[in-house]
This record gives C-alpha cells, structure tokens and sequence, in this order.
C-alpha cells in the first residue's frame, strides 16, 4: 500500500489541458484562477498521493485520500470553499450520505456540485454492535466529499482510470502520458503555435526568454530554452498561456 506523503502539490508539474476532465485553462483563466492553480487541477494525481485498497470480488482500487482532496481545495480555491451533509440514511450495515460541495472563484461566482458517498458499517466480532458508527459516518462523509470535489477536476484521473497503481507503481500507460506532457514539450509547442519559435530565425524566442529572465547566465551567449530548469519552463508555459489567451479575447472582440 502506498504510504501518505507531505510532499507539497506545488511539485505537480504535469500540464493536460487536452485531457483533464475540467474547464478549459483560458476559462478557468477568465475566472481568475492562477495558471499555478490550473495546472494542479489538469495534472495527473502525483504517485505518492495513491493509495490502494481492496474491495469486493478481491479487485483492487486505487484512491486518494480524503486529506489530499482537502490540501487541493484549500490551495485551489484558497479555503474559499464549504461542504455540507444532508440525507443521512442507513439500511442494514450500509450507509449513505449526500454532500453538497460549494466554491467561491476569484471573480466572486459560487459553483456548487453534488455527489452521493456510500460505505459500510464496521461491526465488532461475533455481534451487531458497531465498532464505533461516528468513525462510519465520517469515512462515508469522506467518500461523498472526494466524489463531489472529482467534479471540479481534483483526482479526475484516479477516477477515469487513468492513474492506477498496481502493487505501489504507478502503471505504465499513465507514465508514459505524463511524459507526452513535459514543461518543455508543451513550451514548445506554444510558442510554435504563437510564431514565438523559428528553427531558421530565434530571435523572437531568444528575445522572449531574455524578457523573461533578465540578468540570467546563458551557457552558449544566446538565450536557449535548453538552459532553462523545469520550474522556469513552467514559468514560460504561464506566459505563453496568457499571450494565447491575449489573442483570443482579442480574436472574438
């Protein structure tokens, strides 16, 4: 089982605007949210936040913890948020619970999403007496909180099938999406789609890194994106969605 981490969600570094299953980043950017904040939202859930469980017929699932969904709320949507519990309902040792996710983007709009959780009751050995039913409701809680906090984007890659571990690894095919969507494939990509890039004439791009990083070393003489770290290829990726964003507000007015 993969053990919790308090591995910051600042290192999620992975950016997949075409495959997350949340808004857009230029409509989430019009909302306000940070390209910081929309990337934690499109990447695929880090492999020290999975964890595995067993569940019925001996599969096993991979999930994500009640408190990483709560760490990426809170830094989101900056503890901007509320959740709220209604129709609490028991049948035999099955529980359920509807929750009632709330969150105030920064441009004041409040968007409200729902989901259902559900789990069992825990039972001491030999008798119908639960071990302790508060414990019960609260994993219940949980489930519903993580299964309306995936409609804002949060793990929708744990949900979709697309990350899973299997025996503590990460399986292959998510790795290998990941690695399609590295800072500087996708800083590549936009700024040929800009006309920043020129493989006959840089001196658009040179010109755009230099703006950049002012004062910065450059190992042959000329700005070049090989010199660049990830944590300032991502910094060029921000620019660059902002340019692109730039131009279509421009386009449609």
């Amino acid at each position: 089982m993969a053990k919790k981490s308090e591995s910051t969600l600042m290192h999620q570094k992975t950016f997949l605007p075409k495959i997350a299953a949340t808004a857009p980043a230029e409509e989430l950017k019009k909302q306000g949210l940070s390209m910081e904040q929309i990337r934690v939202l499109h990447s695929l859930t880090p492999t020290e936040f999975l964890q595995e469980r067993e569940g019925r017929g001996g599969k096993t699932f991979t999930y994500v913890d009640v408190h990483y969904v709560v760490a990426v709320l809170n830094f989101v949507f900056s503890h901007r948020w509320s959740d709220a519990y209604v129709d609490y309902h028991r049948e035999g040792s099955q529980l359920w619970v509807r929750c009632t996710l709330s969150v105030t983007l920064p441009n004041g709009v409040i968007v409200s999403h729902q989901a259902t959780g559900s789990g069992e009751v825990k039972l001491q050995k030999g008798t119908n007496n639960p071990v302790d039913l508060g414990d019960d409701w609260k994993a219940v809680e949980a489930d519903a909180l993580k299964k309306a906090a995936w409609k804002y984007g949060i793990a929708w890659d744990v949900y979709a099938g697309i990350t899973v571990l299997h025996e503590g690894v990460q399986k292959p095919h998510a790795q290998k999406l990941a690695a399609k969507t590295n800072p500087h494939n996708h800083m590549m990509v936009l700024a040929r789609e800009l006309g920043l890039y020129d493989e006959k004439d840089r001196s658009k791009w040179q010109k755009t890194l230099d703006n950049l990083f002012p004062g910065k070393v450059w190992l042959k003489g000329a700005p070049s994106s090989t010199d660049l770290t990830d944590d300032e290829k991502w910094i060029v990726v921000e620019h660059l969605e902002e340019e692109r964003l730039a131009q279509t507000t421009v386009h449609r007015a």
